[in-house]
Parts: C-alpha cells; sequence; structure tokens
C-alpha cells in the first residue's frame, strides 16, 4: 500500500489531468485544422483576433498563479503580511486580466461580433472566397494539369471569365476576383506546362 493521499489532493490532480486532456485535445484539433487548410484566415481584418494582447493575457495568468502558490507558501509559514502582499498582487493581475479581456471583446462587439452571430459583409466574403480560390483551387488546378489528369484549355478560361465578367453585378467586386484568379491560374499553367516540358 502506498503513501495515503488526501482526497482534496487526488480530487485536485484528478481535476488537473482532465484539464489537460481536454486541452491537447483542442489545441491538437486547432494545429490539424490549421496545417491541413491553406486558405487559413490569419490577418487581424479578418480573424478580429489581436495575437498581442492574447500573449500578455497568457503571461498575466502564469505569473497570477505563481502568486498565489507564493500566497500559499507564506501562509503555510504563518506570514500572514506577506500572503496579503501575494493575494493583492494576484488581485491586480486579475483586474488586468479584465482589462485586457475588455479591449478584446469590444473590437468583436464594434464588428458585430456576438455570441451565436458573426456578422459578414458581402464584401467580406467575396475576399474570403477569392482567398479560398486564389489559394486552393489555383494550385489544385495546376497540379492536375501538370498530372494530366485533366485539361483546361486557357482558352476556355478565358471564355468562362469573359462571361462571368459580362453577368450584370452591381459592381467589381465580384468580377475582379476571378479576373485575378484567371491570371494566377494562367501564370501557374503556363510553369506548370514548362516543367512538362523540361
Amino acid at each position: 500500500m502506498g503513501i495515503p493521499i488526501p482526497d482534496s489532493k487526488l480530487g485536485m490532480w484528478l481535476f488537473l489531468g482532465t484539464e489537460i486532456m481536454f486541452f491537447t485535445a483542442f489545441i491538437g484539433s486547432y494545429i490539424v485544422l490549421r496545417l491541413g487548410s491553406p486558405g487559413w484566415p490569419v490577418s487581424v481584418e479578418d480573424t478580429h483576433i489581436v495575437i498581442t494582447a492574447g500573449a500578455i493575457n497568457t503571461l498575466v495568468l502564469i505569473v497570477s498563479s505563481f502568486f498565489v502558490v507564493l500566497a500559499h507558501d507564506a501562509m503555510a509559514k504563518r506570514n500572514f503580511a506577506r500572503a496579503r502582499l501575494w493575494l493583492v498582487g494576484t488581485l491586480s493581475l486579475a483586474f488586468v486580466f479584465l482589462g485586457i479581456k475588455a479591449f478584446e471583446y469590444s473590437g468583436k462587439f464594434s464588428h458585430d461580433i456576438l455570441p451565436g452571430h458573426v456578422a459578414e459583409t458581402p464584401r467580406q466574403s467575396a475576399e474570403k472566397v477569392d482567398r479560398e480560390l486564389r489559394g486552393v483551387v489555383a494550385s489544385r488546378l495546376a497540379v492536375y494539369s501538370y498530372t494530366k489528369a485533366f485539361e483546361i484549355p486557357e482558352g476556355d478560361l478565358k471564355k468562362i471569365a469573359a462571361a462571368v465578367s459580362s453577368l450584370n453585378t452591381p459592381t467589381k467586386e465580384y468580377t475582379e476576383p476571378l479576373a485575378a484568379f484567371q491570371e494566377d491560374y494562367s501564370a501557374s499553367y503556363a510553369a506548370a506546362e514548362g516543367d512538362a516540358r523540361a
């Protein structure tokens, strides 16, 4: 029989173990999704996430946890004045954490990003579709053309682009991404053809 462990300590270790498993699964899923999607948005204009604020908040949480451990140690040594000092430091960092969170959430609220609702203008939607087309579809078509899985003659692609451009759309924001995609595809197609001939 091993050393007896108090129920409170065992419960805390079980709690920490479940938290580690949860965050490992959560962060692992994020990494797999992020690395598997070349069109993943990363700019602040798209994500509205300020990485610096998140990094500072993480540091604040780590330091405040350390202050709590120091306060606990001071109480165990019956040094209550020092324990109060560490707890005041912890409370101060809690207010810093809340201030940074208020800054982050005010940015999201100003863009109408609310729980269960992510606002998106038609231009943002078109830009996201354009990014996906440019980042994924163009590269895949170039690979397919290179491997001769199928071929799209460049003239046909120009006809498709011209037909879509002639549609009665309210602004150019829908036709310009297609023209840019066609230019990118033509360049990728020409590069793949050059590699195939070499």
